[in-house]
């Protein structure tokens, strides 16, 4: 009986202890679920819906850059990027029917092919990126014969395309992967670019696709169109003049010219010659790739590369803005405004010119480009004839203060403006070191350098009636309905002369 009594006594006692392990059990679960729940919510819900949603994006259509007669310059043809979800690929079998039926479609490595496919828990594996319509259809082929629509994935884009190849190249520029990489497609990326969408499917925990009703669609925002001040023709007969010039005078470095309307601004065109095919930008023209083959270098060697990439970047510079001359005799322009609008000097007036012509703090003579000097004439004459030490006497007349003030007022201190990457700043004296020799060779366009754009930029001030404005390559931003969502307007820096002197010199 009292051995009894003691096993009665020791069955509560196993049932507390039976008790306590399943109050820990719960304790031990209640904690993870806490740590798993709330500590860490955010980080398992994001693995969670890794894996049970597919995000692809959706790209948004770059813009079309016209001419100003709306033909395009720049436009989009559509391509499609291959990629593979390794975590929908069944079995090895699977895995070598998609490896062998890729490397041969899209000309792409078996073993390659291979190691993207081993990543089993990847849902996106880029095999090729911008294949054409032809291998689209036969890649589509392929996933439907194969049953592969699952593991094989077709993603549309579009690639940029360049209707007339080199034409305005250094100003309309090219795209690369990142945007755009030269020109109005540089300068105006975040325009063109517009929004990318996503487009989110949803997956059961088996991997299996779930009903429509759970996906989501974000549409893409298509970039905005470029309507430029470029007109079609223009550039043609420009560039053919530049190529044209290179031949007969083959320069040291290139040639550039600018056609531009003086009352707006506009750039009607704009070349460098040699240039480069934008639909192919890193392959040399004919004398550069000349060059190369010439230098000795040893090809892909570390020297022939970088002279590769020098002789490159030289094509891809734009040389009426980024590259910098000494403006001469064009300068003479604005030397004579600043004569007439002070009322120093007159067409009419008389000038000698023997050839030389003597400054203070200089101990030699400065030449005339004809050296027994042009005699004596009206100052109009002279300026014909581009006789520097007429120049010089105006020059001396205007005095430094006033010749330095107007150089500044007609833009020779700062950048242009104009909506293109790479504008270099011009190299002057500054006012302390502008003494009677600067303000003699200044006369006639020597010692200091601009580049073509902004001289242009000042002569147009001259015979648009004295308004400095900003040069500039786009007149509107546009959306493909044709609704304008910017327009570039002509825009007046200053008045720098007055229109009666403009009207004169223009006689």
């Amino acid at each position: 009986m009292a051995e009894k009594n003691r096993r009665n006594e020791r069955i509560p006692a196993r049932s507390f202890i039976i008790i306590l392990i399943f109050i820990a059990g719960w304790m031990v679960i209640i904690g993870a679920l806490t740590y798993y729940q709330i500590f860490h919510y955010d980080q398992y819900r994001a693995k969670v819906i890794d894996n049970v949603q597919t995000e692809t994006t959706v790209s948004a259509t770059r813009g079309t850059i016209y001419d100003r007669n709306m033909n395009s310059l720049a436009t989009n043809a559509t391509v499609w990027r291959v990629f593979i979800s390794p975590r929908d690929i069944t079995d090895e079998e699977q895995k070598q029917i998609i490896a062998q039926g890729l490397s041969q479609l899209l000309e792409v490595d078996y073993s390659a092919v291979i190691e993207k496919a081993n990543k089993v828990n990847r849902a996106d594996e880029t095999i090729k990126k911008n294949i054409d319509e032809d291998a689209y259809a036969a890649l589509n082929a392929f996933i439907a014969e194969n049953d592969l629509d699952s593991q094989i994935h077709l993603e549309a884009s579009t690639k940029r395309y360049y209707p007339y190849g080199s034409l305005a190249s250094q100003v309309i520029g090219f795209v690369g992967t990142d945007g755009g990489l030269l020109g109005l497609e540089m300068q105006y990326n975040t325009e063109l670019t517009g929004t990318p969408g996503r487009y989110i499917t949803a997956r059961s925990g088996s991997g299996k696709r779930m009903p429509f009703k759970y996906d989501s669609y974000i549409d893409a925002v298509n970039g905005a169109n470029l309507v430029t001040t470029i007109d079609l023709n223009v550039q043609y007969l420009l560039e053919a003049q530049l190529e044209s010039t290179y031949n007969d005078s083959d320069p040291l470095n290139r040639v550039t010219g600018i056609v531009m309307d003086v009352n707006t601004g506009g750039i009607l065109a704009m070349g460098t010659y040699p240039d480069f095919d934008l639909n192919d930008p890193y392959t040399l023209d004919e004398n550069s790739q000349s060059k190369l083959d010439s230098s000795g270098y040893t090809y892909d060697s570390d020297e022939y590369n970088e002279y590769y990439w020098d002789l490159l970047y030289s094509l891809w510079k734009n040389k009426a803005v980024s590259e910098l001359y000494e403006p001469g005799s064009t300068f003479k322009i604005i030397t004579t405004s600043m004569a007439l609008e002070e009322n120093l000097v007159s067409f009419d007036e008389q000038f000698t010119c023997t050839g030389t012509f003597f400054v203070d703090g200089y101990s030699k003579a400065i030449h005339c480009h004809k050296l027994v000097g042009h005699g004596t004439h009206p100052f109009s004459y002279m300026l014909q004839q581009s006789c520097n030490p007429t120049l010089m006497t105006v020059a001396a007349r205007i005095g430094r203060a006033k010749f330095y003030e107007y150089f500044q007022e007609f833009g020779y201190t700062e950048k242009t403006g104009v909506d293109l990457p790479g504008e270099a700043s011009s190299i002057y004296h500054s006012y302390s070191g502008f003494n009677q020799v600067e303000l003699a060779v200044y006369s006639f366009g020597q010692t200091f350098k601009v580049t073509a754009l902004q001289q242009l930029t000042a002569i147009c001030a001259v015979a648009n009636g004295g308004n400095l404005v900003t040069p500039h390559d786009v007149s509107a931003l546009v959306d493909a309905d044709g609704n304008v969502l910017k327009s570039s307007d002509t825009e007046v820096k200053r008045k720098v002369i007055s229109t009666e002197v403009c009207a004169e010199i223009a006689k």
